[in-house]
């Protein structure tokens, strides 16, 4: 996906929904990238739990809150 970016990029001065896509795949390279990075954290031995605790605050807390919130939105 993030060689994908290079010509999307390009193509922005195209048109404008090349500039919306370009804008929606870097956020999903960053999020994919981040969660990538975490994942090799946590071998190391002062970071593995902090990162088992963001993960599980993501799991848990966020996605019952993503669903209340979206509850109430709908």
């Amino acid at each position: 996906m993030l060689l994908l970016i290079v010509p999307v990029r390009t193509a922005c001065f195209v048109h404008p929904v090349m500039l919306l896509l370009d804008n929606v795949m870097t956020i999903a390279v960053v999020l994919m990238t981040t969660m990538h990075f975490l994942f090799y954290c946590r071998g190391m031995k002062f970071v593995g739990p902090f990162v088992l605790m963001v993960y599980k605050i993501i799991v848990g807390d966020m996605l019952r809150f993503l669903l209340i919130y979206s509850v109430f939105i709908l």
